[in-house]
């Protein structure tokens, strides 16, 4: 499992890079990850498979799906929050 699971997939990246700061429903994700619905359904399930994410059901209504990152996929977002930092400061010269 390498790194082209991540760039094969639209929209793996920025959800890792959301879930960072907070879990997050589906709607969260699309608002504020800037995802379309159909790369995130599709994207979840992938994410998931790798341990990259955890999902949690609310117990009552109204039922809410929201993901986090697991232990992995911290580690992840750290890197790409790293990264991405440097290619803003490169950017920006």
């Amino acid at each position: 499992m390498g790194i082209e699971k991540f760039e094969s997939q639209s929209g793996i990246l920025r959800i890792l890079l959301h879930l960072w700061s907070k879990e997050a429903s589906i709607t969260d994700l699309v608002q504020k990850a800037k995802i379309n619905q159909s790369a995130l359904y599709s994207a979840l399930p992938k994410l998931l498979d790798m341990g990259m994410i955890e999902e949690k059901m609310s117990k009552s209504f109204p039922f809410k799906r929201t993901f986090k990152l697991t232990e992995n996929g911290r580690k992840v977002a750290k890197h790409l929050l790293e990264i991405e930092n440097i290619l803003d400061k490169v950017s920006k010269k």
